[in-house]
């Protein structure tokens, strides 16, 4: 069974001649998702194309594809999605968040029930992810210091018409050293300067390198408190890719 589907979505990809890939990138925010499926044409031959939807026009400063402003439900559609070889989609977090008594809003959980039911209604290849708390399936883990990243960030995928991946194993670097590791959420502090190897850093530049991103990016500290590490994206894809 999982043999003749890998096979009806090999062909799917040969198709396209792995020359592009097209990925639908809903509630994207600031782009870190989308900066690490863009950086996936750098290991594989093949180029990838994204598009996000948001409703915060701000994102536009700093998403590294084409970006569309406005409220993901009204492009929601079989027949819109469809020009997509992937849909991507990161609903609001914090009704399941562990810190969501912290949160000025949040939307009970709607988005996220609404994405959801409609992904797995849908005959296409999608990504759902959001906080380890949330009601979808638990397909693909995946934390920050499987990545060596400063952070310990953990974030679930649910996965639909795509292969298994293997979820690769923690790094036990530092795990005797918790204090190590950087907690990328919240608003961040205004102001604050931190010291790290002796090198000064803001919280938007330290969040960027526990992120694993130059610090020289756009994206901004809300956007890094609401994103994921590009690094799990970057593994997705090329994990996908790999099974073909």
């Amino acid at each position: 069974m999982q043999n003749s589907f890998l096979s009806s979505l090999r062909s799917d990809f040969q198709c396209l001649n792995l020359k592009t890939i097209k990925i639908l990138d809903l509630y994207c925010g600031d782009g870190l998702a989308a900066t690490g499926y863009l950086s996936v044409k750098e290991l594989l031959n093949c180029d990838v194309e994204i598009v996000g939807i948001d409703r915060n026009p701000a994102c536009v400063n700093s998403y590294p594809g084409e970006f569309i402003h406005g409220n993901v439900r009204d492009f929601v559609s079989k027949s819109f999605f469809n020009e997509f070889d992937i849909v991507h989609a990161s609903p609001p977090c914090q009704s399941f968040s562990r810190l969501k008594h912290f949160a000025k809003h949040h939307d009970n959980g709607e988005e996220l029930f609404f994405i959801r039911d409609f992904l797995r209604s849908y005959s296409g290849r999608s990504i759902l992810e959001n906080v380890v708390c949330a009601p979808i399936h638990k397909d693909v883990v995946l934390r920050g210091n499987m990545f060596h990243l400063l952070t310990l960030k953990e974030r679930i995928f649910e996965t639909n018409n795509l292969p298994f991946i293997i979820t690769p194993p923690r790094s036990s670097h530092f795990v005797n050293k918790p204090n190590y590791y950087i907690t990328v959420a919240g608003g961040g502090s205004k102001g604050n300067h931190y010291l790290l190897d002796h090198v000064k850093l803001n919280c938007r530049e330290l969040w960027s390198l526990a992120m694993g991103v130059s610090h020289f990016n756009k994206f901004t500290a809300h956007g890094l408190a609401e994103g994921i590490p590009p690094a799990f994206t970057r593994f997705i894809l090329s994990s996908i890719l790999h099974c073909l």
